[in-house]
């Protein structure tokens, strides 16, 4: 079990990811990110709107995952099986709150179920196999890659769709 500077070290790498990620959202809704303003001015359908709308709310997720390795990165002397405790740690959280999104009406047309669904199965993975996280961890960034992919093309089947 995690002793107490154990536990006040996760849990203040896992609040400076929340925080810097609420950041980041509040700045892109703010400054119009790219694929915000798409969704907002898709002239082509609605559908292609929400979409982009989608696509944004999902690499936001992935980017939790990629701050906090940041986070880690900043401390050189903290062991790898510290690092390792904090990402087990993290992943506990970050997957009750991908469950908390998977059956939000918002994000409950097209794959995006699908997808929530996948970075949870990959992440109790992590959780359940901690000696194999490395290659989980691999597993979750070939997981985002993807899902990048397939919003890049579900947004251009949309749009060839609503020019038709």
């Amino acid at each position: 079990m995690f002793q107490e500077n154990d536990y006040r070290f996760c849990t203040k790498v896992s609040l400076q990811v929340m925080q810097q990620l609420r950041e980041n959202l509040c700045q892109d809704c703010i400054q119009l990110d790219p694929k915000i303003q798409s969704g907002l001015h898709s002239s082509d359908s609605p559908s292609t709107g929400k979409l982009y709308f989608q696509y944004y709310f999902v690499e936001w997720l992935n980017c939790h995952w990629e701050a906090m390795l940041k986070i880690l990165e900043k401390y050189p002397d903290i062991s790898l099986d510290s690092k390792r405790q904090v990402e087990l740690f993290f992943a506990s959280y970050f997957s009750k709150m991908i469950s908390s999104f998977e059956n939000n009406s918002i994000l409950s047309d097209l794959a995006i179920p699908e997808l929530l669904s996948e970075k949870k199965k990959q992440i109790e993975q992590l959780l359940s196999c901690s000696e194999k996280w490395g290659k989980n961890i691999n597993i979750l960034c070939a997981q985002k890659r993807k899902n990048s992919e397939q919003f890049q093309k579900l947004i251009q089947e949309a749009e060839r769709n609503g020019k038709e």
